[in-house]
């Protein structure tokens, strides 16, 4: 049976890797100051450089974020708007619950998240499922909101 040499490197170097890591994070936060400031190192100028660049990534990563965002709502007032037929949506919903049992008790448990008025949470599925495509026949109209 032959060994990768390589294979034997890389598990070394692993395991120096872990040992080295290990002894930074138990070395007391005041031995590592001293012993970098004995190396040399400006730690004020150091925290003060990577303070900005941190600063800069977070203003980065906001408008990244931010035209997201954008992309998203010119996306959603690009969809068509559904113009419901109120009474044969509410036909259509009857008979999706009439052919499944579990349906009535799902979509109780659904309404829970609505804001209570029982007339607006109505339309407002109904909308959803006309826009999910559950609600056949609903109009798109192609003029926007």
């Amino acid at each position: 049976m032959t060994r990768d040499h390589k294979d034997d490197e890389t598990k070394k170097l692993a395991s120096l890797d872990r040992f080295m890591m290990d002894q930074l994070f138990e070395a007391a936060d005041e031995d590592l100051v001293r012993e970098a400031s004995e190396d040399g190192v400006d730690l004020a100028k150091l925290k003060g450089g990577h303070l900005a660049l941190l600063g800069e990534a977070a203003k980065v990563a906001g408008r990244n974020r931010q035209a997201a965002i954008r992309e998203e709502m010119a996306r959603d007032r690009a969809k068509p708007t559904v113009v419901l037929d109120v009474a044969r949506a509410r036909s259509e919903y009857d008979r999706l619950l009439a052919g499944n049992d579990n349906a009535a008790n799902r979509m109780t448990m659904a309404a829970r998240n609505q804001d209570g008025d029982a007339e607006a949470d109505m339309a407002g599925m109904l909308e959803d499922f006309a826009e999910l495509g559950v609600i056949k026949d609903a109009e798109k109209d192609k003029s926007g909101p």
